[in-house]
């Protein structure tokens, strides 16, 4: 039974803007099984996601709390790209986007919401960023948002497993309304910084700015100096999403940790068994992903060489690279680097 419940509050620059409550269909929530899988950007979450949400009878939704989901933008809007919210905060729309999410992500479930996507197309990062930001935007990306909806349901899906890169600060907010199963993936950071200094994340500067109130808050930990190496700037980011993320997991000694590295041996039998912990039937689909997306693959496409992976690392930083990210995660409460040589 669908239940919603929308008090409209008025008009706040441009935006409509709605306090919902029970906007989610309790009946097909409570039907599925629900697997949140968390990691920081490019630590191997979306090939881990893809092969779990290929179990038998399973829906897979790929982040559903991006900047490539106009929803998620209106979502999010006035916050960081990851997230920071205490447990008790309340915040309807995001929470709407986690529910439309969890019944199994149907990204276009009206017309309305496929005028928006087409117009929120046109937008730029930057643009999409700025608005975000609650920053001024062209009047296309404007309107697109406010067209903009949660995503709805899939019909005939008996477990939902959604990916998200941009909640390791908000994780246990969503579990504490939804209660999923969690699977959080880890990749060495050697691996993950290589990417990233590849791709040019991890250096925003007025993103990092949030992070670095988490940190000081947190652990008391200060930000690197201004002229920092990139390479030190993009350590203290990761040091900060993952370590967040191992001290949610130490508070909930139910969720699964998984190594990318681990999984890139023998993948088959990890991801069986895996998948076991969580219910799933590791089945045809599940094996034919694996085999397909064992191929060589560049920039931000996800399929790779598996057994590549573990040492990937070593042909794209420097001795002196590694030195540097590795001082700069020591700060960190937490073992970072499972092996520094």
């Amino acid at each position: 039974m669908a239940v919603f419940v929308l008090i409209r509050l008025g008009i706040v620059g441009g935006f409509v803007v709605e306090c919902s409550l029970a906007t989610y269909r309790l009946g097909s929530l409570a039907a599925m099984s629900r697997v949140l899988v968390v990691g920081l950007p490019r630590s191997g979450t979306s090939w881990t996601g893809r092969v779990v949400g290929k179990a038998d009878g399973a829906a897979f939704v790929h982040e559903p709390d991006g900047d490539h989901v106009p929803y998620a933008i209106r979502a999010k809007r006035g916050y960081g790209r990851h997230i920071d919210l205490d447990a008790d905060t309340e915040l309807p729309e995001y929470e709407r986007l986690w529910a439309g999410a969890f019944e199994g992500g149907d990204r276009f479930p009206s017309l309305r919401s496929r005028i928006a996507e087409r117009l929120f197309e046109t937008a730029t990062l930057a643009q999409r960023s700025a608005a975000r930001r609650n920053e001024s935007i062209p009047v296309r990306l404007r309107a697109a948002l406010v067209l903009s909806e949660p995503s709805g349901a899939v019909a005939g899906a008996q477990h939902v497993v959604v990916k998200t890169v941009h909640s390791a600060l908000s994780v246990e907010w969503i579990t504490r309304r939804f209660n999923p199963r969690v699977l959080i993936v880890e990749r060495d950071p050697r691996n993950v910084l290589a990417s990233w200094m590849e791709l040019g994340m991890g250096g925003d500067k007025r993103e990092n700015v949030q992070l670095a109130h988490y940190a000081m808050r947190t652990w008391g930990l200060a930000a690197p100096a201004g002229d920092a190496p990139k390479i030190v700037v993009r350590a203290f980011v990761f040091g900060v999403l993952a370590s967040a993320l191992r001290a949610a997991a130490q508070r909930h000694p139910d969720w699964v940790v998984a190594s990318h590295e681990d999984l890139c041996i023998e993948p088959r039998a990890r991801f069986a068994a895996l998948l076991g912990e969580f219910g799933l039937t590791f089945g045809e689909e599940a094996e034919r992903y694996l085999e397909t997306s064992d191929r060589a693959g560049e920039g931000f496409r996800t399929q790779r060489v598996a057994r590549d992976q573990p040492e990937k690392w070593r042909e794209r930083l420097s001795t002196e690279d590694v030195k540097m990210l590795c001082g700069e995660l020591e700060r960190f409460p937490f073992p970072l680097v499972r092996d520094i040589r």
